[in-house]
């Protein structure tokens, strides 16, 4: 089943942007995003380190994993926001299975069938990436999405440096 279009999320985000401060706002960013897309997970990362800035809370799935299965998927994510990054462009870690069997994992011990990745830029290199962890039961990404999420980097210079 279709769910609405992910535009009024992003026009809400845009109308509130100026009154918050980017952490607030990245935090807000992640978090509506989850719930549109009914998503286990949503980070933003903002530099190099492999480490989200900030995410919406994880599904319960995702927060009760295993320190070896939770080091794994933190693994995935660092390489998937390195890859993006590289190459300019929307991956999936599905783009990342080089015989790790990465969709196994996904599949079994979350119930993900990809992570996407969306690189953040309002012109040429990317400053941040959207991490959004899809489920079975999560809204699919169409065109529309695929080219509102990859378009998302344009909001950033509404947002406040300076809270008065």
């Amino acid at each position: 089943m279709r769910r609405s279009s992910v535009f009024p999320v992003l026009f809400q985000l845009a109308a509130r942007a100026p009154k918050l401060g980017p952490a607030a706002f990245q935090t807000r960013l992640a978090t509506s995003l989850a719930n549109h897309y009914g998503a286990l997970s949503c980070a933003l990362h903002t530099d190099a380190t492999g480490w989200a800035s900030a995410a919406a809370d994880p599904a319960p799935v995702v927060a009760q994993l295993s320190r070896l299965d939770r080091a794994r998927l933190e693994t995935i994510e660092a390489r998937l926001v390195k890859h993006t990054v590289a190459e300019k462009r929307m991956r999936s870690a599905l783009d990342l299975d080089d015989g790790s069997d990465v969709d196994e994992f996904l599949s079994s011990r979350l119930g993900v069938f990809d992570i996407f990745a969306f690189p953040l830029h309002d012109g040429d290199a990317p400053f941040a990436v959207l991490v959004l962890y899809l489920g079975e039961d999560s809204q699919h990404l169409g065109e529309a999405d695929i080219q509102a999420l990859s378009a998302l980097g344009y909001l950033a210079p509404l947002v406040a440096t300076e809270q008065e």
